[in-house]
């Protein structure tokens, strides 16, 4: 190893250099999605108040899904045992070696740079490893950066924190030091890697399978790694996860359908998107990697699980559920290589190596988050996560609250914390009405506020651009047929004037507009114009957007509207989606109190954009019926108006 850093300094400074400017490019972006109030209950939430409870004295707890009834991914929370357990979810044993650090600074920027960093440092894995199994500056720099260039870290980097991501990064050290002669240090590096979740396990389990095929001078060794991870994985799955969750493991409802209908899995394997994801992960292998089956077989297992999942997030090639397959992917890579040099020499490896990096190239652009991808941009801010930002200080950080969503990481450092709209007593309550209200839609989020604040004593601390900080009485029951009684929810079912006109900021904030001309709906409203912003996700499903859209109401309107958001296909134009009540603002200010002339702002997300060609909208009345557009483009015989291609 002295003498491969020795004559090979060039390429190591070079995949340094690019480590450290991912790591800086994808951690701020990163933290940026988190300050935009982009992260979620499910996982920083989570995760950042079990490592909080690890920190305190006891490990594996968390608060986050107590009393939530809603389905979640696939998961029915009201059936886990001890929902207050990590363990009836994930063993992630390897989580508590963070708490000391998190103990410092509980924030959960913190753990999305930690993410980061770690990550990037796996690329020093790769090159040498390469310069090892092929040798040569190309091997190295090559294989480096298509490390670094794969989706399925970014996407991990890029969608909260998963101590998976952190196992992946340590799955690749473990490689290298495999096959670089340091047996010890490379079950070190394993080890945390099975600790770092039960599908790190498998992982680790496959590269014994993969030993004990391919490498006969290896056997003892590979026999070793497959059984004690895979019983290790076994224990998980089949002992840790069941005892905490009360039966099968949380998850394993997303494989259901296999049990009912094993004949759909032909159909199921030749579907679109499953092909489309298998296709992404060839690439991460360089399409070299299917000349080393034996090393190939370590990945088949991760593959398998999100290939078969009905939980689609799985086999998007996005998010955390790739991360652990990029090393098993790049070492089969790097073996294939090996094998074309043998048989071709050096120009036949310099071919298959250059293979490698166009492939992780096109792998990039496809699917990635960084300016290889077509149509980039560096996302714009949230207008009013700064303003949210500070109405959360309101809360003291000892008292128990229940928050949504994109509110809960930043309150997660606390005993008791609940995802609103969990059934569990808060004396706090953190509700962002207008922005990411999963797993709620913006009526029913408005319609759970309402309720929650209809409980006798509660009292409105904060209310500004969409967000309500209150304290939650200490009487129950909701309110009382006692006029004297009334409470605030109660009163805000029929005079929404009864918020200050600051937190209705959300609806009337100005911003950039792209005018549309003159479009009209019915003889009073009219749609002024839009603005498109886009948010970069890793994965086959697209980027994440935000269709906002400016109304004026010429004169007063007498009933209140309804409003939708309309979807093309991409293929062939034909609508193929309309989302009612998409936007928060005229479910909390209806159109019968809009002011003539008043510039209001309606925003509406979209979590995927992939297979959509545009986007429109269109109104209807208090009775249901379609109020007809003029002017602009059309759809729909009239009814909806076309807004913004993507």
């Amino acid at each position: 190893m002295p003498h491969l850093v020795r004559h090979n300094k060039a390429p190591l400074i070079i995949v340094a250099v690019a480590a450290g400017l991912w790591a800086g490019f994808v951690g701020q972006l990163a933290v940026s999605r988190h300050m935009n109030l982009m992260t979620n209950a499910f996982d920083l939430g989570y995760v950042s108040q079990a490592l909080w409870y690890d920190g305190h004295g006891e490990p594996f707890r968390f608060t986050t899904i107590q009393g939530v009834s809603t389905i979640l991914e696939g998961l029915d929370p009201a059936r886990i045992l001890h929902p207050h357990w990590l363990l009836a979810f994930h063993v992630e044993p390897a989580l508590l070696l963070l708490a000391p650090v998190y103990s410092i600074w509980s924030d959960p920027r913190l753990l999305l740079w930690i993410q980061a960093a770690v990550l990037a440092a796996g690329a020093l894995a790769v090159a040498p490893l390469a310069g090892r199994l092929i040798g040569g500056k190309l091997a190295m720099l090559a294989f480096g950066l298509a490390y670094l260039l794969a989706p399925g870290l970014e996407g991990a980097a890029l969608s909260d924190f998963h101590m998976v991501a952190i196992g992946a990064a340590l799955l690749m050290a473990g490689l290298w030091l495999l096959e670089t002669g340091r047996p010890r240090w490379a079950l070190a590096c394993l080890a945390l890697t099975v600790l770092s979740r039960e599908d790190g396990a498998l992982a680790v389990a496959g590269i014994g399978v993969a030993l004990l095929v391919g490498r006969p001078e290896r056997r003892r060794l590979g026999l070793g790694l497959a059984a004690g991870a895979g019983a290790w994985a076994l224990i998980c799955f089949g002992i840790v996860e069941p005892f905490f969750s009360g039966g099968a493991s949380a998850f394993s409802g997303r494989y259901a359908w296999l049990a009912h209908n094993p004949l759909a899995l032909v159909s199921w394997l030749a579907s679109g998107d499953v092909r489309a994801y298998l296709g992404l992960q060839l690439l991460a292998a360089g399409v070299v990697g299917l000349l080393a089956p034996a090393e190939l077989l370590a990945a088949v297992p991760l593959v398998a699980i999100n290939a078969l999942s009905a939980f689609e997030w799985m086999r998007s090639g996005g998010g955390h559920y790739s991360a652990l397959l990029v090393p098993l992917l790049l070492w089969a890579a790097m073996h294939g290589v090996r094998r074309v040099k043998v048989q071709l020499g050096e120009t036949g490896a310099r071919a298959a190596t250059s293979l490698a990096l166009a492939s992780a190239v096109v792998a990039q652009a496809w699917v990635g988050a960084s300016p290889l991808r077509p149509g980039f941009a560096w996302p714009e801010l949230d207008p009013r996560a700064p303003s949210v930002l500070v109405a959360l200080q309101a809360i003291p950080s000892e008292a128990s609250v229940k928050a949504t969503s994109a509110l809960y990481p930043h309150l997660s450092a606390r005993h008791d914390a609940y995802w609103f709209p969990a059934r569990a007593n808060a004396d706090w309550l953190a509700l962002d009405t207008a922005g990411g209200t999963h797993p709620l839609s913006p009526a029913e989020m408005r319609d759970a506020t309402i309720n929650a604040l209809s409980r006798p004593g509660t009292q409105l601390v904060e209310a500004r651009e969409g967000v309500i900080v209150a304290t939650i009485g200490s009487r129950d029951g909701l309110l009382s047929d006692d006029p004297a009684d009334r409470s605030f929810g109660q009163v805000l079912r029929n005079h929404p004037e009864a918020l200050p006109p600051e937190f209705y900021g959300f609806a009337t904030m100005p911003g950039p507009v792209t005018p549309l001309g003159t479009v009209r709906f019915g003889s009073s409203l009219e749609l002024v114009g839009y603005q498109l912003r886009r948010w970069p996700e890793v994965g086959l499903f697209g980027n994440a957007a935000t269709l906002t859209t400016f109304w004026r109401a010429g004169h007063p309107i007498p009933e209140d509207l309804r409003f939708a958001l309309a979807t093309t296909r991409s293929s062939d134009g034909a609508l193929s989606g309309l989302r009612h009540d998409a936007a928060a603002a005229p479910l909390w200010w209806p159109t019968s109190r809009w002011q003539p002339n008043q510039l209001m702002r309606l925003e509406m997300s979209l979590d995927r954009t992939a297979g959509i060609q545009a986007l429109g909208v269109s109104v209807d009345d208090s009775q249901g019926r379609r109020l007809q557009a003029s002017g602009g483009t059309l759809w729909d015989g009239g009814a909806i108006v076309a807004v913004a291609r993507l």
